[in-house]
């Protein structure tokens, strides 16, 4: 990690009242080519939320294949894995991004999903940011009603932890919270209970989900969930792959997320804040469990839709908003989905609680 974007960590840890903690030389992986925000964002906001945490940066020149190869190749490797970038699976192959000489994009995804595997058989949690453009992603911005919803990939794997974003609704009480740490102190933060999913109308973009389409089988821990989805009245896309693995499965906080650049504090909106956050989360809970002699928790979604099969209060349940809006504007709701009690592929389960997660591990681990 560059002088400048350690500077940036450091101050951004003493910000939120953290003891300041780097990346040992020897968890940089790749060239490091020098800070930008979806780098600082990454690794900020894992450092912000598991204080102390063993951070690593890993920099891969091609795709999601070549870096799989490469991690999975590797003798030491970190525990936890956020990755924030994404596109359609449909264009996997066309859109210059992997190296797919004579295969499909079908192909290339299904070939990646098998690497994700092997990541979960070592014991990595896996976290991906499910998207910034709503169920029409960002090859369907203009709303076009013939090109549909498109999955982002690979935020629609079923072997990995796909994160939604929220945004916390502004509270007029100022009893709510009281924030100390010398960021809120001098710069103010948000005060409310209230989370909704990242829309275009109040974020300007559109936290992204809904429904595998390249024939992966829907994963058994979250079937039930899904078909309560279905058959719940919601709105839905005029046409999408309806025994699909549904996404995201979580969602965490992505808008106004507070990141120093270049030696100023910023506000840094996106799935790719979400995905980061949820990722130093599962980085405490692993911790927690090595702390008792228990094993980590590795590819950890059968564990989260259990926790909220046993206690959904584990989850705040977000049942309102829709993800049929773009980064550009809102479509017709023929391309989309809507929130509603329970899972459902625009926050997935919701956002966690942390302190009932620990229980409930204490109680059934």
């Amino acid at each position: 990690m560059s002088g400048s974007a350690a500077d940036d960590l450091a101050q951004q840890q003493t910000l939120n009242g953290e003891t300041p903690v780097s990346i040992a030389t020897e968890h940089t992986v790749g060239t490091n080519g020098g800070p930008d925000t979806e780098t600082q964002l990454d690794v900020q906001m894992m450092a912000q939320v598991a204080e102390n945490v063993d951070l690593w940066y890993w920099h891969e020149d091609n795709w999601l294949y070549s870096f799989a190869v490469h991690f999975l190749n590797s003798t030491k490797i970190p525990d936890v894995l956020s990755i924030s970038w994404g596109w359609s699976e449909f264009q996997q192959c066309q859109s210059g991004l992997g190296a797919c000489p004579n295969i499909t994009s079908s192909q290339y995804v299904h070939r990646v999903n098998m690497e994700y595997v092997k990541m979960g058989l070592r014991g990595v949690s896996v976290m991906v940011a499910s998207g910034d453009a709503g169920a029409p992603g960002r090859t369907n911005e203009g709303c076009d009603e013939a090109s549909g919803v498109s999955p982002v990939f690979p935020g629609s794997s079923p072997y990995i932890t796909s994160v939604g974003a929220t945004y916390v609704v502004p509270s007029q009480s100022s009893s709510l919270n009281v924030w100390e740490t010398p960021l809120c102190q001098q710069y103010g933060c948000v005060n409310g209970t209230k989370e909704l999913p990242t829309n275009f109308a109040v974020t300007g973009w559109t936290t992204g989900g809904g429904f595998g389409a390249f024939g992966e089988t829907r994963p058994t821990w979250q079937d039930a969930v899904v078909k309560g989805y279905l058959s719940s009245g919601a709105k839905m896309a005029a046409n999408f792959s309806r025994n699909g693995r549904g996404y995201p499965d979580v969602a965490t906080v992505g808008h106004n997320c507070p990141v120093v650049m270049g030696g100023s504090l910023g506000a840094v909106d996106g799935t790719s804040c979400s995905s980061p956050v949820f990722a130093g989360l599962v980085a405490l809970l692993n911790d927690h469990q090595v702390t008792l002699g228990k094993a980590k928790l590795g590819f950890v979604n059968p564990v989260l839709y259990k926790m909220w099969a046993d206690d959904p209060s584990i989850f705040t349940d977000i049942t309102e908003g829709n993800n049929w809006c773009t980064e550009m504007q809102c479509c017709d709701p023929s391309l989309g989905f809507e929130a509603t009690k329970g899972w459902d592929p625009v926050s997935g389960l919701g956002t966690p609680n942390y302190g009932r997660m620990v229980e409930w591990l204490d109680a059934h681990t």
